[in-house]
């Protein structure tokens, strides 16, 4: 049974899309000059539609489709492992079993997302991000490849937020052809106009659809069809104000991630709207140096109005007749005073200022090779990072987390995790962030971990070298610094050991250690007794040589 009506959900989504009118002409612009392929936000789009034919500089899309590769690569390259699986109750993570378990989970996940669209569709929402602000990516289960996934235009989708800011009420419009909306709902379920539209073959004609996503406020948890799932669907045919279908999810399918946001804004910004005053004067300068440009290769020029003949050929190798009676008359180039260089050099200027605004630097340093020293450049990455590193924090929180959180959900209801270890059972988890860029993130803590190490080696010299016992190394903990470290790097649990093992080869070291001394001990007695024994003989040949 729905929980709201038709009509309810339909006023809804247009009281949404009214109340960012002014936002959508905005971002319409920001698309114009950084993402012309997507900028119909505002405007109807034909199949087949071409490159504005005003725009005389290619910097932005070019630096927009940069960083969106970079990201990509840098954040979640399909070709590396960019996620990790951690439970949220530390402790429990070195119980006998429980990290090779979270590293098995999280290579059926990855096989899961390689042999999906995830890789296409989320390189999408990057580029959203640096020009829009704001992305959608929604995720369904798939019969044929396990999930699936669409990253949704803005201009298709409206949401909004509960009492804590989250995202969790989706509205999308979808345009269906008659053959389409049979396959996806069912002749039986639609309207008479459809179901004539689909007998007569007109499979041109569109139909608008409404596909709303909202958390239910009724439901019964021990239930498993999909009418009691927390987060109900339906699909509204719009025209005639009715439900054509309804169905359920156990957790909010769409992922909505922000560039950078404000407490009181569901929407983001992105450095496409930073940028686009710099963005718009490029091209405005691109526009007027392309002018100056033609002038001085094709100037003007005054002709002495008898003294040729007409028509004037300006062409190459141009003849034009002169009257004698006019030795003196030629025709001349009015001089410009154009100054092209520095109108060039003002370009580049705009050029790297757009270039770094959408962080091409970052990524050209981490690409690079240089002459610099590990460390510099590390300095230099990390010296950016301050500035990525917000933009970072929301993706992996609002887009990456919920996809992956979603994705062990589904492949747990496929059947195609493992079994978890005794004591494991229902236990929470986290994901993390472990790739290039995240590690960067963190590059902080491991910098202090290690300094850290460094300092408290050379108290533990210092001490040796007085003569006194290094006792300032039992202020610090070496399991936990592995623990940490090994977090910080992704280090495959293979290659750590857990607390058990640990303290079984401990107290293996210590028994046999126990035992060498003992060992030892005899040794020393016996070499006693021995010593003994021949000093008492030595004593007694001695005394019976007098």
């Amino acid at each position: 049974m729905a929980q709201f009506t038709p009509e309810y959900h339909i006023k809804r989504q247009r009281t949404l899309k009214n109340n960012r009118a002014a936002l959508e002409q905005y971002v319409q612009e920001c698309a114009y000059y950084c993402m012309p392929r997507k900028a119909f936000i505002t405007r109807f789009h034909n199949i087949g539609d071409r490159m504005p034919d005003d725009l005389y500089d290619s910097t932005a899309i070019n630096a927009v489709d940069y960083a969106a590769a970079g990201i990509q690569g840098y954040l979640t390259n399909p070709s590396m492992r960019w996620f990790g699986l951690m439970l949220q109750n530390r402790t429990m993570m070195n119980l006998p079993g429980a990290r090779d378990y979270l590293r098995d989970c999280e290579d059926v996940i990855y096989d899961v997302l390689n042999h999906s669209n995830f890789y296409q569709e989320n390189n999408e929402c990057y580029r959203d991000l640096l020009v829009i602000g704001t992305h959608c990516l929604y995720q369904e289960e798939d019969l044929e490849d396990d999930v699936r996934f669409l990253s949704v235009p803005f201009e298709r989708v409206v949401f909004a937020a509960d009492a804590s800011g989250r995202c969790r009420t989706a509205y999308i419009e979808y345009e269906y052809t008659a053959e389409q909306a049979v396959q996806k709902f069912g002749l039986e379920k639609l309207s008479k106009e459809v179901q004539d539209t689909y007998t007569k073959l007109d499979f041109d004609k569109k139909f608008l659809y409404l596909f709303c996503v909202y958390p239910r406020a009724v439901y019964n948890p021990s239930k498993q069809d999909k009418q009691n799932m927390p987060y109900a669907a339906e699909w509204i045919d719009v025209k005639e104000l009715k439900q054509v279908k309804e169905g359920g999810y156990k957790q909010f399918p769409f992922a909505v991630s922000r560039w950078a946001k404000t407490s009181n804004d569901i929407h983001g910004s992105s450095p496409a709207m930073n940028e686009l005053p710099n963005i718009k004067t490029l091209n405005a300068m691109c526009r007027t140096n392309l002018i100056a440009g033609e002038e001085m290769a094709d100037p003007a020029k005054i002709i002495p109005d008898e003294a040729f003949l007409r028509p004037y050929d300006f062409d190459a190798g141009g003849i034009n007749i002169k009257n004698t009676g006019y030795p003196n008359e030629k025709i001349e180039v009015i001089p410009t005073s154009q100054n092209i260089p520095f109108a060039l050099q003002y370009e580049d200027a705009r050029r790297r200022m757009i270039q770094q605004a959408f962080f091409n630097d970052l990524f050209i340093i981490l690409n690079q090779q240089t002459d610099m020293t590990a460390e510099e450049i590390r300095a230099r990455v990390a010296e950016r990072m301050l500035l990525l590193g917000p933009a970072i924090g929301m993706i992996i929180q609002d887009n990456l987390r919920p996809t992956i959180e979603r994705n062990y959900y589904i492949c747990d209801r496929l059947g195609k995790l493992p079994r978890p270890p005794k004591g494991l059972e229902g236990q929470a988890f986290n994901v993390i962030a472990t790739s290039p860029l995240a590690r960067a993130q963190r590059e902080v803590e491991l910098r202090g971990l290690q300094m850290s190490v460094s300092i408290i080696t050379q108290f533990a010299q210092a001490q040796i070298a007085a003569g006194m016992p290094p006792e300032v190394l039992d202020k610090f903990n070496f399991d936990e610094a592995a623990d940490f470290a090994a977090e910080i790097t992704n280090l495959n649990p293979k290659l750590i050991r857990d607390d058990a093992e640990v303290e079984e080869i401990r107290a293996n070291r210590a028994a046999t250690q126990a035992m060498a001394q003992n060992m030892e001990m005899l040794k020393q007695g016996a070499d006693a007794v021995k010593t003994g024994t021949e000093a008492d003989r030595n004593l007694a040949a001695a005394g019976a040589g007098k």
